[in-house]
């Protein structure tokens, strides 16, 4: 896998790509149970910590969280490798990944949650996932410190993971701005960052 070898070992894997821990079990399902019961790999991809502004200790917790959903829904019982991988120039992102199994692989880019209200919060300098659509050029930074998005950045590690993984399937959230005023806006932003990067992988890559 890429994350630990560098090379893809997972046939026809799918790619989930989310705003939030936990997005995948509550909206992805019960595809991604269906998915994992006929031996199908999944990739994850979360956007933002889904933090609310309670730092990383929150966020931390969270990551367990869908850890131990997946264990469930995978009678995983070995528990997990976590490690960094390196994507993109000064671009890390914790990954987990089954300490004895291909079958489950999860990227946390760890940027900041924007809220219901899509005005982010104080402790994370009211950072959102929106501001990048609006403004390309504008860094946000993830809640651990550790790295800086722009728009095109975030897009060419999406692009990247794409290229590696080669998915029979890609799934995401509903990207329509209509429905803002009753889906988390991080939820509608995630879906349009899904379909950049797709449309900008067969760009890059010349993929038909």
């Amino acid at each position: 896998d890429i994350g630990v070898t560098g090379v893809q070992t997972c046939a026809l894997p799918i790619l989930q790509i989310v705003a939030h821990p936990d997005d995948d079990l509550l909206f992805m399902n019960p595809d991604v149970t269906q998915a994992l019961a006929r031996g199908t790999c999944v990739r994850t991809v979360y956007l933002t910590s889904g933090d609310h502004g309670s730092g990383i200790g929150y966020a931390s917790d969270r990551e367990k969280g869908v850890q131990a959903a997946y264990d469930t829904m995978t009678n995983n019982k070995d528990g997990w490798k976590l490690h960094r991988v390196h994507l993109a120039d000064g671009i890390e992102i914790e990954t987990a990944t089954m300490r004895d199994s291909d079958l489950v692989e999860l990227y946390f880019i760890r940027l900041p949650d924007g809220g219901t209200n899509a005005k982010g919060y104080s402790k994370t300098g009211n950072a959102t996932i929106e501001q990048m659509l609006t403004d390309h050029q504008k860094p946000v930074a993830t809640i651990d410190d550790t790295a800086s998005y722009t728009y095109s950045q975030l897009l060419v590690v999406l692009k990247k993971l794409i290229a590696a993984y080669q998915p029979v399937e890609i799934h995401s959230l509903g990207d329509s701005a209509a429905k803002r005023s009753t889906d988390h806006p991080d939820h509608i932003v995630a879906g349009q960052f899904a379909n950049a990067a797709m449309t900008g992988y067969r760009e890059t890559y010349h993929d038909t």
